[in-house]
């Protein structure tokens, strides 16, 4: 019998609390842009620099976003990108864990920057969220790259 945890599949469905949170993020900014007792100059470079992260362009500067994931026990991982490429990558340690809310990171090798999966609560059944806080909490994330 073997003490290993048993490989994970994420393949995240959209949700409805990550829209909602960016939107009320997003109002919430330019509420407090408006009503800030700043000059006019000052508001509309805010203004303008909320619009510009809205743009295709801005994609390029931002973590590449992760839309399905198989991860291992040792912490190895098969990943997608959202532009289709896929990469063997390894779950980095410091990945956020909240009861509503998991941020996993992957580091890829000769790259500094991470791809992010962003979880929240109803992106996945209740049965895989609870096996990826175990894996995230009890994994053994050392060990060689495992052959897929």
């Amino acid at each position: 019998m073997t003490n290993r945890l048993p490989t994970i599949h994420l393949k995240p469905a959209p949700s409805k609390q990550l829209v909602i949170w960016l939107h009320s993020l997003y109002g919430v900014t330019l509420l407090a842009i408006i009503s800030a007792p700043i000059g006019v100059t000052v508001k509309l470079v805010l203004l303008i620099t909320i619009v510009l992260t809205k743009l295709p362009v801005y994609s390029k500067l931002t973590p590449e976003q992760v839309v399905e994931a198989k991860i291992k026990w040792n912490g190895w991982s098969k990943i997608a990108l959202r532009d289709g490429k896929r990469q063997t990558a390894k779950l980095r340690t410091d990945s956020l864990v909240t009861p509503w809310l998991i941020l996993l990171r992957f580091d890829l090798r000769g790259r500094w920057r991470h791809p992010v999966m962003v979880l929240f609560r109803d992106a996945l059944p209740q049965s895989e969220m609870r096996s990826l806080r175990i894996l995230l909490k009890h994994g053994s994330f050392i060990g060689e790259e495992p052959v897929f």
